[in-house]
């Protein structure tokens, strides 16, 4: 049972980035050969190659000649070294000459033969080097170079664009998959019960009925203890009760278990690509100010596998006693830190950097009901927190984190 949507988006980009390589492969190679390709020799291969079919092909002619005449002394020699009628010519010495003739003549027609077949070889090779040359001269003179470094440049912007993709999908694929494999099991587990408890139900209904159709005890009697051997209870009522309650309950579990997948699914299915942090969101568990301990431990995690945006009221540099770049400055990995102007609230600013990227998500426990025309609001592009006993945890993205309490965190 593959649950996860990942695979069939991931075979289709393995396809068309081995097809690109696979193009690209063959447009170099063309264009190599282009390069290499000397037009000068091929004509001399051309002239070469004429001349050496045409002194074959005179050679041929004579062996042909040759054979020609040695065939016709063949057949006169064939027709001196036959018996005959009349008994006498049999053993005469005319007839024993003729048969040593005939041998030669045959010796000499197998080796012209055998020299004709040579021969022909010999031409064919010379008519495939014309053949061949000429064809490469066509081909030259058909190839067009900057149209083919021109479509090598976009297989390759083709595959640079598609390596990349493919690695995040796998990676979302690989991450996906850790997360199902628990609930899928489960799922397989309870779905294998529920076949076994519907054999079950039939087969005691199957008993049951049996029963009522019964002539009599002694046929009754066979009946309850096939039921036994079956079912592992003489009673086929006994099984029908116990299975129904169980199949109801394991039903139970499987649509809860669906429901879960499916919702495990359309978090990973969400394109992550930037998230934006409320910053000081995350600085406290309940109304305990941790600083930034939490955020130290997450950000790190958050920058190995998107790009991050981090973003601060104002009030954050007097809480923490440090300057905008002080703030900065403890997190390198992130694409920006901004800490919002004085009496403004970081809200807007969060809501707004998120707002026209669909792979825009903000990390924030708040549910900015003052805000619900927003576009990343409306989309529900909201990941949620959690901060419980010096670990923070980001359920949607799979990630926990242990901190260290900051001793001044109050």
């Amino acid at each position: 049972m593959n649950l996860n949507p990942f695979t069939k988006d991931i075979a289709a980009l393995e396809h068309e980035l081995n097809k690109n390589k696979t193009d690209l492969s063959a447009r170099n190679k063309d264009l190599s050969w282009f390069n290499g390709f000397k037009p000068e020799q091929a004509i001399v291969d051309i002239k070469r190659a004429e001349r050496m079919s045409a002194d074959v092909e005179t050679k041929i002619q004579q062996v042909e000649h040759d054979l020609t005449h040695l065939e016709s002394s063949k057949k006169r020699l064939a027709d001196q070294a036959s018996l005959g009628i009349d008994p006498r010519y049999w053993f005469s010495s005319e007839r024993a000459i003729a048969k040593r003739q005939l041998a030669e003549v045959e010796r000499e027609i197998e080796k012209f033969l055998s020299k004709l077949g040579t021969l022909k070889i010999e031409r064919a090779k010379a008519d495939e080097l014309e053949s061949k040359a000429r064809v490469e001269i066509e081909r030259a003179r058909n190839f067009d170079p900057l149209l083919a470094k021109a479509v090598i440049v976009a297989l390759q912007a083709n595959i640079d664009r598609i390596e990349p993709q493919l690695a995040h999908l796998r990676q979302r694929s690989n991450d996906l998959d850790k997360v199902l494999q628990e609930p899928q099991q489960s799922l397989e587990a309870n779905m294998l019960r529920r076949d076994q408890l519907e054999w079950q139900i039939s087969a005691a209904a199957d008993f049951d009925q049996q029963l009522k159709n019964a002539r009599d005890n002694h046929a009754r009697s066979r009946i309850h203890v096939q039921c036994e051997k079956t079912l592992g209870d003489d009673k086929p009522q006994n099984v029908l009760r116990k299975s129904k309650g169980e199949l109801r309950s394991i039903e139970g579990n499987i649509a809860k278990l669906k429901k879960r997948i499916d919702r495990l699914i359309g978090i990973a299915t969400r394109d992550i690509r930037h998230i934006v942090i409320d910053g000081n969101n995350l600085c406290y568990e309940g109304k305990r100010f941790l600083k930034l301990a939490a955020l130290e431990v997450l950000v790190p995690l958050l920058t190995h596998r998107y790009k991050v945006t981090l973003i601060f009221d104002a009030s954050i540099r007097s809480k923490l006693e440090l300057s905008s770049q002080d703030i900065a400055n403890l997190f390198p990995q992130v694409e920006r830190v901004h800490i919002v102007a004085t009496r403004r609230k970081a809200d807007e600013t969060i809501l707004a950097i998120a707002s026209d990227d669909p792979h825009s998500f903000v990390l924030s426990n708040d549910r900015f009901a003052d805000y619900p025309e927003k576009r990343v609001v409306k989309a529900g592009r909201i990941l949620r927190h959690e901060i419980v006993d010096q670990f923070a945890y980001i359920h949607d993205l799979q990630i926990e984190a242990k901190f260290k309490p900051n001793a001044e965190a109050a």
